[in-house]
Formats: structure tokens, C-alpha cells, sequence
């Protein structure tokens, strides 16, 4: 195919979504407005209920998934203040939430799909950070165990490997909101009162420095219209990218399918420059650095490339896609 791009194939599928859901998100916005309670009130706390009951683990929303990271940071530095494993693949968010709080940082080189490898925590009150990366489930670990679960937290398999996940809901997201929101779910409950009072500059007492990371009544109000259709988009996805696995001469970077939550499709090749001006659909190289050089992070670096995947794809866009697969 030549080097000019589809005209129907956007990278995500952010307006045909709205389209689909767009009287839904009218009422449910209207309904909040109407009532003049903005800020924690009944939509957050029916979101909350819910994100509860998919982790396992009671949840309290946040500003957003980075703000989620750092809490967590601001947390265990004053609970515990040891070294903090990282993987040297991934999003800089990951990094700059640990890095703000003057951790002790440790990175660990990633597998062949981009997970962490065992970091081998020397104590058991250290925090080991493992990043869901592209929807992958995860194994424990020695340590504390905190999943970044930015990408992954929507799998099928609802099993938490930690005590703390972190969640994004910005709009690149299985579950996005119309801008950013985080949550933080955990069955720590010293860490769980500590979100609680973190987010709202300790109210009422003030009594430590804290922040405001709150997602609005509007934000919740929405994510709970979405709530509603998100099994059905998850296996919209995994069934896409079961089609396009099938037959791929490309490494996909899925090791299990069943498990995955396919946040997003991500194959490897050595030509990925010559790919990406060949085929006639956006694509995106979403981490093009490395957090710390090692030596699979290096080669992910170079060699991957994120295709188009969401649920709103059409059977007719599926299949131009597979064609350059």
C-alpha cells in the first residue's frame, strides 16, 4: 500500500464513541448540573462502588492516573522510604511519580513482551512497581507490590497480583473519560485513608501538606454510562485482535490473550520505519525511550509500533488493517 493514510481509519475511536453514546452522556451531564452538587457527591461514590467490585479491592478516584502514581509515591516514601523497582520500559509517568518524592530507585530490565523481570527485592518492605504494559497480565513478586494498571486493569482476569493498583481513565484508555481521571484501589487501609485525606488537603482538620485530586460529579457520572458497555468493548477488542493474531508474520506483543485487556496492539519488527510510511492507517510509536538502558528495553524501544485498536472499528477497517499484517 502506498504511504497516504485512510481517510476512515483514525488511531482512536473517540468520536464514533461519543456518537454512540451521545444521548446518554447529555442526560447523565445534564442530570449532575441540574443538581449543583459538583465534587463528591452520589455519582462518584456509585463509581467508586463499581470500580470496587471489578478490582476486588475498595477504590477512591483520583485527578488522574498519573496523580495515582504519586500519592502512592508520597505514600510509601513516608511509610516506608526503601528502594522502589521499576521497569526500564515504560510510560515516564511511571518513573517521574517516584522520582518527585525522592525515592530510591532501582530498574529492572524488562521480558521479550515488556514486562518487568523478577527485580529480586532485597526486603520485603520494598515496592515493587509492575506496569500492566499494552493490557498484560501480571505475576507477583517479593515486596510490596504496586501494579501500575494504567493498561491493564480492565482484564478479564480480576485478579490483583498486589495491595495497591493505580488506574487511568484518560482518553487513550479501555475506560475513558472525556480528559483525565485516576483511581487508586488497595486492601492497605492505612494507604486507602491516606488517598482519602491526600485528595482533599486533609479535610477538615488540615493537620498535613496534602493536594486537591478529586474527579468531578461529571466525570463519574459519565464513566458510569461507559461502565455499562465496557465487557462488551473488551471482548470487541480481544476478538479483533484474536483475527489479526491468527495469521501476523509480526511478533505481537501478547503472550496470552485470555488474560490480556488489548489496551493496545503493539507488533515488532526490525523495519518499523518503512512499515509506518507503507501502511494507510495511523499508527504510533508510544515509547521511544527507555526509563534506563538495559538491554531488552533498548531493542523494544526500536523496534515496536502501536496499530489502531479500539471497538469501534469497523469489520471493513479490521480487515484493512489485517491486510498489512
Amino acid at each position: 500500500m502506498n504511504g497516504s493514510k485512510s481517510s476512515t481509519i483514525t488511531f482512536t475511536g473517540l468520536r464514533q464513541q461519543y456518537n454512540f453514546l451521545r444521548e446518554e452522556i447529555l442526560e447523565a451531564t445534564d442530570h449532575v448540573l441540574s443538581k449543583g452538587q459538583h465534587m463528591l457527591g452520589p455519582n462518584t461514590k456509585h463509581f467508586e462502588e463499581r470500580l470496587t467490585k471489578r478490582t476486588g479491592q475498595p477504590t477512591l478516584t483520583v485527578s488522574n492516573g498519573t496523580q495515582a502514581l504519586e500519592i502512592v509515591a508520597e505514600w510509601y516514601k513516608k511509610t516506608y522510604d526503601g528502594t522502589v523497582y521499576l521497569p526500564a520500559f515504560s510510560f515516564i509517568a511511571t518513573d517521574n511519580a517516584f522520582k518527585r518524592v525522592g525515592c530510591k530507585i532501582k530498574y529492572v530490565d524488562v521480558d521479550e513482551y515488556g514486562l518487568m523481570k523478577d527485580a529480586q527485592a532485597e526486603e520485603w518492605t520494598d515496592l515493587v512497581v509492575l506496569v500492566g504494559l499494552y493490557g498484560a497480565a501480571l505475576k507477583p513478586q517479593k515486596g510490596i507490590i504496586c501494579e501500575d494498571g494504567a493498561q491493564n486493569w480492565t482484564g478479564n482476569y480480576f485478579k490483583r497480583v498486589g495491595d495497591i493498583c493505580t488506574m487511568s481513565f484518560d482518553p487513550m484508555k479501555n475506560l475513558p473519560n472525556y480528559g483525565n481521571g485516576g483511581a487508586i484501589s488497595t486492601n492497605i487501609p492505612d494507604l486507602y485513608e491516606f488517598v482519602s485525606n491526600f485528595r482533599h488537603h486533609h479535610h477538615p482538620k488540615y493537620t498535613e501538606v496534602a493536594t486537591n485530586s478529586k474527579m468531578s460529579e461529571v466525570d463519574c457520572a459519565c464513566m458510569m454510562v461507559k461502565f455499562k458497555h465496557l465487557e462488551e468493548w473488551d471482548r470487541r477488542r480481544k476478538d479483533i485482535a484474536r483475527y489479526w493474531m491468527k495469521d501476523c508474520k509480526y511478533k505481537v506483543l501478547i503472550k496470552d490473550l485470555d488474560t490480556h485487556a488489548v489496551q493496545k496492539f503493539v507488533i515488532q519488527l526490525d523495519d518499523r520505519d518503512d512499515f509506518r510510511e507503507k501502511v494507510c492507517y495511523p499508527t504510533r510509536i508510544n515509547y521511544p525511550y527507555t526509563l534506563a538502558p538495559t538491554e531488552n528495553a533498548i531493542k523494544l524501544s526500536k523496534t515496536v509500533v502501536s496499530l489502531p485498536i479500539y471497538p469501534e472499528l469497523t469489520d471493513a477497517e479490521v480487515e484493512i488493517i489485517n491486510d498489512t499484517l
